[in-house]
């Protein structure tokens, strides 16, 4: 389980710097629909060298560039496939060219509590290759207030959850996803919770980790409503007027 413990602790650490230096806009998402996120390509960034720590823009590893995710939910799973820049590398290709770890992953806030879980964060999905087992491993686990994690499901030699995607205008199989699932059962049914996607990987002995991921999404969507101070207000052709309001959101 070191392997695990240190991996992890890398995921984690990364995607949430980054979630601090990222607005996150609200994507709604509807309980019985079908629904698509977009993300910028090439907008995945990288730590270089382990101290001090920086971040740059990075466009190769394609394998980890999320360019967009579907969403799905029919009230007790939510399903989503990460459609990503390249091809997901086989096992000889990740060893080949020494490759640490690569992580495709879902934080999960189920209450909107900032002081429940790790900043916020009371769950963690994550299917992750390392160099130690070679073999693809799916954690299910929930974070403490204060620092621990508790791992719910382990799943080793994880499989069927990638493929090749072509590309529809030159016929070739030049793009990839991955699919990950979450059974609200798993997480109590909330009323209401965040996800947010990621993809990360790490090599020349984690000098260099590239990672991305995708705004948080509000499910279900968040309804607005908007209610006018006074009672009345007219305003003539040429004439311009402030109106207050009040807004208020669940």
């Amino acid at each position: 389980m070191k392997y695990f413990s240190k991996f992890f602790v890398i995921s984690f650490i990364s995607v949430f710097i980054l979630f601090y230096y990222i607005n996150n806009i609200l994507y709604s998402l509807a309980s019985e629909e079908r629904q698509v996120i977009f993300d910028e390509v090439y907008d995945k960034f990288f730590i270089g060298g382990t101290s001090p720590v920086s971040f740059e823009q990075s466009t190769s590893d394609r394998d980890v560039d999320i360019e967009n995710v579907n969403f799905f939910s029919d009230g007790k799973t939510v399903n989503t496939t990460l459609w990503v820049g390249d091809q997901i590398p086989t096992n000889n290709n990740l060893i080949l060219h020494n490759v640490n770890f690569l992580i495709y992953g879902m934080l999960i806030d189920s209450d909107f509590n900032p002081l429940t879980g790790k900043d916020g964060i009371d769950y963690q999905i994550e299917i992750q290759w390392n160099n130690q087992t070679q073999l693809w491993t799916r954690f299910f686990g929930e974070y403490s207030s204060t620092n621990s994690f508790r791992t719910i499901q382990k799943q080793d030699n994880y499989s069927k959850f990638y493929g090749i995607a072509s590309n529809s205008l030159s016929k070739k199989d030049e793009y990839g996803y991955v699919t990950l699932s979450l059974n609200l059962k798993d997480i109590n049914f909330p009323q209401k919770y965040n996800i947010m996607v990621y993809s990360q990987k790490g090599y020349n002995n984690d000098k260099v980790i590239q990672f991305d991921f995708t705004n948080s999404i509000t499910i279900p969507s968040p309804e607005f409503s908007f209610d006018p101070i006074e009672n009345s207000a007219t305003v003539r052709q040429g004439e311009t007027a402030t109106i207050s309001t009040q807004f208020q959101t669940n």
